[in-house]
């Protein structure tokens, strides 16, 4: 027996449900389509055969036939169906398909009907109850077969089965009569069934259509999110370089301002510019935390490490502050030795310890470790306020305070958990956080354990202690596409004793150093230039011009993805804006170091 395609039917409109779920019914009707005219064409064969002594074979031999005629039509109209499904979209479309499937399925109907007729045994009762028992069989399976599209049910049911009835209650006789009735209750009781399986089938419909629309809205709304959060990200990129483009000029301004000879009242002001330089500092570097993170611009350098170097400073940082407070900090020792990055966990600590004393009003800080199944819990234990289970969540998200509605900033800006979080979640760690509310918090992070003779040698040319010394003449090499930042730069570095050369591009500045008759020292490129010029492509043009691997420092306030390339090159460095004055010279240095090292 032929079977339907596999291929479902193409949705309707989205905006019209109706036509949907009728043109889901049409398919369902099609698909059952070639059970319900094989079927009439196997049993009416058998039957002929089985009663042919009984009946006016002529007659039932031209019956066979039409009904054979029927099924034939029936199947080219489902091909066709089938092969024009794709553009069967939409209700005048669906309700042309199931006029088709209803007149249809009363050809078949009428033609079991003329066939009671023909085919009535009158003077054998076996064979009246044998048609009987064939013509309810083909109504019980027409439920099957036509229920999801009811015109279609309807336009069979009562012309196959009532003419029987007919022709029973024709007999006379008690028995007959009962046989007729029967068979007219039949009727209705079927069309019963049919309607409650009917509206099954539509409610299920329904659902699925339902269920899909809310896929669907869940695509666009997960689509609206990761396009906000990439918005986001390109605004903090934008925002972030455009924004500490000044703010790394006005860093070098005051601090040349604050080498020269100022009273007391002028240098007081330079106090309060540099503190204000300095908070501003400290959100431009939490942003900058926040926005690298996301960017996956974090340099990981795995190794073994004494975990005890990091506790004895961060107690020695914060010491004083929870002192402050009136705020007990205790430290538990150990001699556990770490596998991990150990500036990422060194940030991870700060800003659990800052969190805990910042937050915490009585009793105290305690940090410590325990070893537990081959890792090492870092743990900050905290006598603070706790956090509701309700926002154990929420405090792991940029700029949310639990106990700073006012948004007061000397309470932090509520990034230092955000920066835990990710931070742990890009080493591959686990933290959690246990909290009673009035008892306090414990925030633990599992770092696996390193043995100690894993660690690296000490003495590391990137180790050195940062000199106060000048640069003697070294000749560095500055591009940055800023005037005032390029003079705020000259006269930094010349006051360092350097030689400098300046360009606000890289063919700019191979010209300049043309007349030098020597290769820079190091070079010194802002990441972002005019015309789609990045100070990487300046630093390989300049490689290039004096065959030399120059040591080169990439100063930035982009978190763009092209500055994972550095990762791979020792003599490179990304420094980001704004950059105070000692950072650079400890960079300087460092590099330097790492060329005379080559």
């Amino acid at each position: 027996m032929t079977t339907p395609p596999t291929q479902a039917s193409p949705p309707a409109a989205p905006d019209n449900r109706r036509a949907q779920a009728l043109g889901e019914q049409v398919r369902i009707q099609y698909r059952n389509m070639p059970t319900a005219y094989g079927g009439s064409v196997v049993m009416s064969t058998l039957l002929v055969i089985i009663m042919h002594n009984g009946i006016n074979l002529k007659h039932a031999v031209a019956w066979v036939l039409l009904m054979y005629a029927q099924a034939l039509v029936r199947h080219l109209d489902w091909r066709a169906y089938w092969r024009h499904s794709k553009a069967a979209s939409g209700t005048q479309d669906a309700q042309r398909w199931g006029r088709r499937a209803t007149l249809g399925a009363g050809a078949s109907g009428l033609l079991w009907g003329i066939g009671s007729v023909l085919l009535f045994p009158e003077a054998t009762l076996d064979f009246q109850l044998l048609l009987l028992f064939v013509l309810i069989g083909m109504g019980s399976a027409s439920v099957y077969a036509s229920a999801a599209y009811m015109p279609a049910f309807h336009a069979y049911l009562t012309p196959a089965v009532a003419p029987v009835g007919v022709m029973l209650l024709l007999q006379g006789g008690t028995l007959h009569g009962v046989l007729a009735l029967m068979t007219f209750f039949y009727i209705p009781v079927t069309m019963r069934f049919a309607h409650n399986l009917n509206r099954s089938l539509r409610e299920s419909i329904d659902l699925r259509f339902e269920n899909l629309d809310l896929i669907e809205r869940l695509r666009e709304q997960t689509r609206a999110a990761e396009n906000a959060d990439a918005a986001k990200s390109r605004f903090l990129a934008a925002a972030s370089h455009d924004l500490r483009q000044p703010m790394h000029a006005l860093n070098l301004y005051v601090d040349q301002l604050r080498s020269d000879e100022l009273g007391p009242a002028q240098r007081s002001t330079v106090d309060r510019i540099e503190r204000a330089t300095s908070a501003l500092d400290k959100l431009f570097d939490a942003l900058l935390d926040i926005s690298r993170l996301d960017a996956g611009l974090v340099r990981r350098h795995v190794a073994a490490f004494p975990i005890a170097e990091l506790l004895h400073a961060v107690r020695d940082e914060y010491l004083p502050l929870a002192q402050a407070k009136g705020l007990a900090l205790r430290v538990r020792h150990t001699a556990a030795v770490v596998m991990s990055d150990r500036e990422s966990v060194d940030r991870i600590l700060r800003n659990l310890v800052q969190n805990a004393v910042r937050y915490t009003d009585r009793g105290g800080v305690l940090v410590g470790c325990r070893h537990r199944d081959g890792e090492l819990l870092l743990q900050v234990w905290d006598t603070g306020p706790g956090i509701p289970e309700d926002q154990r969540e929420a405090v792991f998200q940029e700029f949310y305070q639990a106990g700073n509605p006012e948004r007061d900033r000397r309470k932090g800006l509520g990034l230092g958990l955000a920066i835990v979080d990710r931070l742990v979640r890009l080493l591959g760690h686990r933290l959690q956080l246990l909290s009673r509310v009035g008892r306090g918090s414990v925030f633990s992070v599992a770092l696996p354990l390193g043995l100690p003779d894993q660690q690296p040698l000490a003495g590391a040319a990137g180790d050195a202690p940062v000199s106060d010394a000048g640069f003697s003449g070294e000749l560095v090499a500055v591009v940055e596409d800023e005037p005032e930042i390029l003079e705020a730069m000259r006269a930094l570095l010349e006051r360092w004793q350097c030689e400098v050369v300046i360009a606000e591009s890289g063919p700019a500045l191979r010209a300049a150093l043309a007349s030098t008759q020597r290769p820079p020292a190091l070079l010194i490129c802002d990441y972002r230039l005019r015309g789609h010029e990045t100070g990487l492509e300046v630093v390989a043009l300049i490689r290039d011009e004096f065959n030399l691997d120059i040591p080169a420092l990439i100063i930035t306030g982009d978190t763009t993805a092209g500055l994972r390339d550095v990762d791979h090159d020792p003599l490179t460095e990304v420094l980001h804006k704004p950059l105070p004055p000692a950072v650079l010279r400890a960079a300087m240095q460092r590099l330097m170091g790492e060329r005379n090292l080559a």
